[in-house]
């Protein structure tokens, strides 16, 4: 597990809690009172209170997720594997007497199982480059991707890395084929013919993708309303961008007219 968890009070207002997951760039914080944990806060839950209210007011505490899965220090990985692969949550929090003292992510062991199998995950691969705001004006360009027939230890070291949770998954031209997530590469670690499988083996070709003028506002919902973490970005087919819930969440830190506009246009949808 990784020690010195950022943690937030559960008195912190939720203006603070948006600034600490864009500038930290974690998907949620373990909510303490005291020292005592007593709940988490997400990307998600924040993009969710963005769209009902267009705002960031109030605490911490009276939008943080109550409900929480943690484990303790002597509880098995293979536990701890078995409720990262069927839950929709991609880490937890680990307890010492209600006290966090650690945290486990699906990347954390990935990299714990690359290591075990003696690769290095410490190379940089190449990235390849590929009115309501839209899509354009957030997403992140010039992603890392890579291709079906690349290996899955390939796929392994780049997430490692860059600490990403997935990748687009694109062919010789650049048009977007797939996906390929921590959880499809934690789906093959009892395969003993994992160093020989290759991406294409195992990607999703189901996807949900943004065009470059889509509103943010619908990227919001879909985000908010959805597990995924962030959608791959195409225009005329083509991979050119992504954008994440983090994306959207520094995107409305640095525009915060964007919050009375989501709040009129989320108002006029609930009435329909």
């Amino acid at each position: 597990m990784r020690g010195r968890v950022k943690t937030i009070d559960s008195e912190a207002t939720i203006r603070r809690a948006v600034k600490t997951l864009a500038e930290r760039d974690v998907t949620g914080l373990p909510v303490v009172k005291g020292t005592r944990l007593i709940g988490i806060i997400t990307e998600k839950d924040v993009l969710n209170l963005i769209l009902r209210a267009g705002c960031q007011s109030g605490r911490v505490a009276d939008h943080m997720t109550t409900r929480i899965t943690t484990f303790g220090e002597e509880d098995s990985v293979g536990d701890i594997f078995d409720c990262l692969m069927q839950k929709h949550f991609r880490r937890v929090p680990i307890v010492r007497d209600g006290k966090i003292t650690g945290i486990i992510s699906r990347g954390d062991l990935i990299r714990v199982y690359l290591e075990a199998l003696q690769v290095s995950s410490s190379g940089r691969p190449a990235a390849s480059v590929a009115n309501t705001p839209t899509v354009r004006e957030v997403m992140t360009p010039g992603l890392l991707t890579i291709r079906p027939h690349a290996s899955v230890l390939e796929a392994m070291r780049i997430i490692v890395a860059y600490g990403i949770t997935g990748l687009p998954v694109v062919d010789e031209n650049l048009d977007l084929v797939g996906m390929v997530s921590e959880k499809d590469l934690l789906e093959l670690f009892h395969d003993p013919h994992i160093r020989s499988r290759q991406v294409g083996d195992l990607m999703s070709y189901d996807l949900t993708a943004a065009a470059v003028d889509t509103s943010v506002l619908d990227v919001c919902e879909c985000l908010a309303n959805t597990s995924f973490r962030r959608l791959p970005v195409v225009e005329g087919g083509k991979l050119v961008g992504i954008v994440s819930r983090s994306d959207l969440i520094t995107f409305i830190l640095k525009n915060p007219s964007v919050l009375t506009k989501s709040a009129a246009i989320g108002a006029g949808r609930t009435t329909q």
